[in-house]
């Protein structure tokens, strides 16, 4: 319950206890596949309670989705059930039930990855029937603009609607632009919105949590990429919000260096969480950080050396690896020195590069040297 709607509720009424706020959230969703070709089954139950209420809320969806080429499609029936309050905590209206049927289908109108898809939906229950079509899409490296263009018609009031909108997530928060029009009304809005976490290590701001949502901490890794979470970011202090991670399931969360310093080498990029509703887990990445060293190394015969094969010091520690044509990337290293590359177990699959780098250097300089790996 927010400082607002509390504000309302206690100038309407002045009877704050009657507010609907959640208790408890029950669930059970079951998918069927039906086999290659024919699509598939799924069935979601809920059944929610409320403070200081005796009524609660049920709920059954039952759909089959499926696809034909490039088009989707879903057939669903929805079935509520529910009691609302009239005003006092002890009285409740009679059990409202409510069946509507809908179809929604969704065609991507290209096949590269910020192609615009087409939707439309179309609703009936016992209040009529409601048909929506729109265009929308993604945009930017990490899909973090958006837009939406969409007409309905509702037979109910036999009214017409349009809107647009267009939005943008950053790291600190999520801004948008909305412009709707229907029934002699034109309404233009704009918003931002976006949370703040108090933690040991500070304060981030980012995105709207949801209902539950992560906190990465990547020390050293300003400007990784959180995937799957457009516009996330890591700040200048190794800390990001995820937003909306889905409570009671196994919610995988993994970093893209990319944008990251190459000085800092994230030591683990994945982690996975099943957190509570309303929860917001810790999530931690191991980082290092060292100068980054490339040796050009070849074998004697000018070969190049094997694609990702492993690189050790002198005291057989781990580091660095052959890249892409036979760059070694090497980490941390002295400014003399002996460098072994493994790419087996056998003494045929070893050879040593013997280095010299340039003292003086800034910790944020690299060096490119040529080796002979024998």
């Amino acid at each position: 319950m927010t400082l607002c709607s509390w504000r309302d509720l206690a100038l309407r009424n002045g009877n704050i206890d009657a507010y609907g706020r959640q208790r408890s959230l029950f669930t059970l969703s079951v998918n069927q596949q039906l086999g290659e070709g024919w699509g598939s089954l799924y069935a979601t139950g809920n059944h929610t309670s409320y403070w200081n209420q005796s009524s609660s809320q049920q709920s059954l969806q039952l759909g089959y989705s499926n696809f034909w080429r490039n088009l989707s499609y879903t057939l669903s029936v929805n079935r509520t059930l529910s009691g609302q309050l009239t005003g006092n905590t002890e009285e409740t209206t009679a059990d409202q039930r409510e069946t509507q049927y809908a179809l929604t289908l969704s065609l991507p109108l290209g096949s590269n990855l910020h192609a615009p898809t087409l939707n439309a939906t179309g609703t009936t229950d016992d209040k009529g029937s409601t048909g929506l079509i729109g265009l929308s899409g993604n945009a930017g490296e990490q899909n973090q603009f958006n837009y939406v263009v969409s007409t309905s018609r509702n037979t109910e009031g036999n009214s017409n609607f349009f809107n647009g909108g267009v939005g943008y997530r950053s790291s600190l928060a999520h801004m948008g632009a909305n412009y709707s029009y229907g029934q002699g009304n034109r309404q233009v809005s704009a918003s931002m919105d976006g949370a703040l976490v108090a933690h040991r290590g500070g304060i981030t701001l980012g995105q709207s949590l949801g209902e539950t949502g992560g906190l990465v901490r990547a020390p050293g890794a300003e400007g990784a990429l959180v995937t799957g979470a457009p516009g996330v970011q890591i700040d200048r202090f190794g800390y990001a919000i995820v937003p909306y991670l889905r409570p009671y399931y196994l919610n995988q969360v993994d970093i893209d260096p990319k944008g990251s310093s190459q000085d800092v080498e994230l030591l683990s990029t994945r982690n996975t969480t099943a957190p509570r509703a309303g929860a917001l887990v810790l999530l931690d990445y191991e980082t290092k950080r060292g100068k980054v060293t490339y040796i050009r190394a070849k074998r004697p015969d000018g070969s190049p050396l094997p694609f990702a094969a492993n690189v050790y010091d002198a005291q057989n520690n781990a580091v660095g690896v052959v890249g892409q044509a036979s760059l070694v990337v090497a980490r941390d290293l002295d400014l003399k020195g002996m460098l072994q590359v493994r790419w087996g177990d056998s003494q045929a699959e070893h050879c040593s590069i013997h280095y010299s780098l340039q003292p003086g250097t800034s910790v944020d300089s690299r060096q490119l040297i040529q080796g002979v790996c024998q």
